[in-house]
């Protein structure tokens, strides 16, 4: 078991704090170019899983529901 402490992230007690009192990054935190290309390659393949077998639609359902988003948030405008 590590010592108390070790590898402590931020947001726990004692972690680094940026503007505004939100947690810091901490080294090593975050999206690395591994993790979008890969994040990338799935959406991409639900994309192209839609089009070959699936047949949801769904360019056009995200569509549709980014439409209603953008309606719902100028509500509150």
């Amino acid at each position: 078991m590590p010592p108390k402490g070790a590898g402590a992230k931020a947001g726990g007690s004692g972690g680094a704090v940026g503007p505004g009192g939100s947690p810091a990054l901490v080294e090593g935190d975050g999206m690395t170019n591994g993790i979008a290309i890969v994040l990338a390659t799935l959406v991409a393949g639900v994309f192209l899983l839609d089009a070959t077998v699936l047949h949801l639609g769904l360019p056009i359902l995200i569509g549709k529901q980014f439409a209603s988003l953008v309606e719902w948030a100028s509500f509150w405008r």
